[in-house]
């Protein structure tokens, strides 16, 4: 429900450009963000999607060829921004993510239903569960475009701390919006337009 929030959100702020659109998912899992966002979005998105886990790409790519083989996303193996080639720095229109956010100490507290039949690697954000926000936010300021966005999912309490994290790697216009129980869950934010 929280990522249709994220996705949902993206789709109505894509850029309305004739051209090319560039947009890329980090952390893609099984694709479900790359392949909505393939098939519901304007005809002129192209999108990239990345995991560290070739285990990950194995089952996005089989899902993309089922579900949307006519708009399939180009996928990348590596470590977020890693993965992509270097042609795409400063191009990118927008980054979309739902990125591993529960604090280690946290996982063995999940529910079963969580941490039974999802890879930690999925879940673990680190000691404080922002350690994948404090990586993207860096990489996203190189890859994104002058007025690009960055769309992230967080954790229910981790609103003040992303936008925090976000504000201090140069972003702007950073928004909030809330899931249907009205908990915050994505984050929003902008690449300021360079001047001159």
């Amino acid at each position: 429900m929280d990522t249709e929030v994220l996705a949902e959100r993206v789709l109505e702020e894509i850029p309305k450009d004739p051209d090319l659109v560039l947009g890329v998912d980090l952390c893609t899992g099984s694709g479900c963000i790359a392949l909505s966002l393939s098939k519901l979005g304007p005809s002129n998105l192209m999108m990239l999607a990345t995991d560290i886990s070739e285990g990950a790409l194995k089952i996005a790519r089989e899902n993309a060829r089922r579900l949307a083989p006519d708009c399939m996303p180009q996928f990348y193996q590596g470590d977020l921004f890693q993965a992509l080639p270097d042609q795409y720095r400063g191009l990118i229109d927008f980054v979309v993510s739902n990125p591993p956010y529960v604090p280690t100490a946290e996982i063995l507290r999940l529910d079963k239903n969580v941490k039974d039949y999802e890879p930690s690697q999925a879940l673990d954000g680190g000691r404080d569960g922002l350690s994948f926000y404090r990586r993207i936010a860096v990489g996203a300021h190189r890859f994104i475009r002058p007025g690009g966005s960055l769309y992230l999912e967080i954790g229910c309490e981790q609103a003040e701390a992303v936008s925090r994290i976000l504000r201090h790697a140069g972003f702007t216009n950073i928004r909030l919006f809330r899931d249907l129980a009205g908990r915050d869950r994505v984050v929003c934010a902008n690449k300021p337009n360079q001047k001159g």
